[in-house]
Formats: structure tokens, sequence, C-alpha cells
């Protein structure tokens, strides 16, 4: 009897190991993927800012040619879209866009 509590006992602690070791390679498959995911949109994103306006002047939205914030910082922001702007180097600015 003790001989086949034994052999149960080794064969249920197996089978919580290969379980757990399952479980482990599922979990660090998931967890690339999402680290993978979240990369793709940083890469895609990148030098996207974004920012909500408690008071944004109308002239802004109704503006058909670009419109620059300078930060004082050494670099300018590029007003994209509603409340999407892109980082440019005041260095940069010049030769880019004159």
């Amino acid at each position: 009897m003790e001989k086949a509590l034994s052999e149960w006992k080794e064969k249920e602690t197996t089978q919580a190991t290969e379980l757990a070791r399952e479980y482990s390679v599922l979990r660090s498959i998931t967890e690339k993927q999402a680290t993978n995911k979240r990369f793709k949109l940083m890469k895609a994103k990148k030098g996207q800012y974004t920012f909500t306006w408690k008071h944004e002047r109308l002239s802004w939205r109704a503006a058909t040619c670009p419109v620059y914030f300078d930060t004082g910082k050494g670099f300018l922001f590029e007003r994209k879209s509603n409340g999407i702007f892109i980082k440019i180097s005041k260095s940069d600015f010049p030769k880019v866009h004159i």
C-alpha cells in the first residue's frame, strides 16, 4: 500500500512540475508577444507627443499652415493634428522646414 501511495505522489509531483513548466513557457510567450506589440506601437508613434488643451486658441485649429510652439528648451513642437505634436530640435528646423 505504501509503495502505491509513494508512486502516486511521485506521479502527481511530476505532473504538477510539468504543468508548472508549461504554464511558465506559455506565460513567457504571452509576455514576449505583449512586449513585441508594445515596441511596435512605440516605434510607429516614435517622436509623437499628445497634449490636451484646457483653453485652445481657435486660430490654432483654423490655421492652414503648420503651427510651431517654442518651449525655450532647444526644441520646438509642431502641431500635426488635434492634440498630437512632433518634437523638432531648433538646429534641425531651418534644414528641414526652410
